[in-house]
């Protein structure tokens, strides 16, 4: 019972451990998420979905009891749903109630994804995990009409420094969340795959990935070829996979192991993009929440124009009005597409593919920079105890 009783406090003192700024970190991701999401679903639109032929309509079990396949009008209205929740959110007003038609109007479009055959994993984060776990968190805390409005009416306003679990443990389960499914893919690649017993997997998965790639008329990596004839190089990269996913758990220690397995998530998918085409750029979302956007919005005080608009001679009511009116524009102006053609989506400027050379620098900068503080740590440690056990022998002399 002792030691069920130490582990039980452990796993509350890691629960409840309070992290910086996190009410304010927490917040300003809100805002982060929402134009992320945007950016990633822009050049998404679901109502193609109605227009697939009959026989690619398979129904996950969740939608099996509908008796036909919906129109495309029904998925329009879906993900106009969705567009206006997110600017809600944007904007911060009724952050709970927005955040419940983001959840929900996400895992509608998954589902019905899924049953015309379009399974991807990559924006499961984004569109349904995220959002289930942000109904219960207070990521309307800070920067939100809603704590405007709170504080008019007099309510005590909570400080952006506010370092209480009760603002950070969404962190902690999606952490959580990470370690478990990591830990699992590895796990089923060491029972069920060829990792271990086929020498060449890696070598033939660089090779295919090129001639893939070269089929959707995308830009083969040059060094592919190069690294699949050299043994000493995809011969252990057939394991740092699987040490990677297997040993994700340890993320779960302390804060510097958990950016060390975050950075390295990201240099793992930034290879997976450059080197195998496989894109997981909406993952990319889960990982800037451990970023501490609070204490970069400090930072970039002195860059930032003060008392642009003064708003306490406005009521609250004609506040809230023009926010849901920008609300409305915004939503329309996103969903008709202007003015963003020919900087978003897949042929943007700014794209899935081209956004992996500004992140995969900065993770790998990371991770480097992670990784020396945890030898440090190590070699500290390791003087630490010499210096103990030198001390101990001296004063054993001294007693003899």
């Amino acid at each position: 019972m002792h030691i069920l009783d130490s582990i039980n406090h452990r796993i509350d003192r890691w629960l409840t451990a309070p992290v910086e700024n996190a009410a304010g970190r927490m917040s300003l991701y809100r805002i982060v998420y929402v134009l992320f999401y945007l950016w990633v679903i822009h050049d998404r639109y679901h109502d193609e979905l109605g227009l697939l032929p009959d026989d690619v309509w398979v129904p996950v079990r969740t939608m099996t009891w509908l008796t036909t396949r919906p129109s495309p009008e029904f998925f329009r209205i879906i993900e106009v749903g969705l567009v206006i929740g997110l600017f809600l959110l944007l904007i911060g007003y009724r952050v709970r109630t927005a955040t419940i038609v983001v959840f929900a109007a996400g895992l509608t479009l998954g589902a019905f994804r899924m049953s015309f055959g379009k399974i991807s994993h990559s924006d499961l984060f984004l569109t349904i995990y995220i959002p289930a776990i942000m109904i219960f968190s207070r990521w309307g805390s800070n920067y939100s009409l809603d704590a405007y409005l709170r504080r008019r009416r007099g309510e005590p306003s909570v400080s952006p420094n506010e370092a209480s679990w009760r603002y950070a443990w969404p962190m902690h389960a999606t952490i959580i969340l990470l370690g478990v499914l990591f830990f699992s893919s590895g796990y089923l690649k060491l029972i069920k795959g060829q990792w271990l017993s086929d020498s060449q997997l890696i070598s033939n998965l660089l090779l295919s990935h090129n001639v893939r790639a070269e089929q959707m008329n995308r830009f083969p990596n040059v060094l592919n070829p190069i690294i699949a004839a050299t043994p000493l190089i995809y011969v252990p990269l057939r394991f740092i996979p699987l040490t990677f996913e297997l040993f994700y758990p340890l993320a779960w220690i302390n804060r510097r192991w958990r950016t060390l397995f975050v950075s390295t998530s990201l240099v793992f998918h930034a290879f997976n993009v450059f080197f195998l085409n496989v894109v997981f750029t909406p993952m990319i979302i889960t990982y800037i929440l451990f970023v501490d956007w609070q204490a970069l919005y400090q930072r970039s005080r002195r860059y930032r124009p003060h008392n642009l608009f003064n708003l306490e001679r406005v009521s609250s009511q004609v506040l809230v009005a023009a926010s849901l009116l920008l609300v409305a524009v915004g939503a329309f102006l996103w969903y008709q597409d202007i003015f963003v053609r020919n900087l978003f989506g897949t042929y943007g400027l700014i794209n899935g593919r081209l956004v992996w050379f500004v992140v995969a620098p900065l993770a790998l900068l990371v991770q480097l920079k992670t990784i020396w503080q945890l030898l440090g740590d190590f070699s500290n440690t390791l003087r630490n105890q010499r210096r103990n056990k030198q001390r101990d022998l001296t004063l054993e002399s001294n007693v003899t």
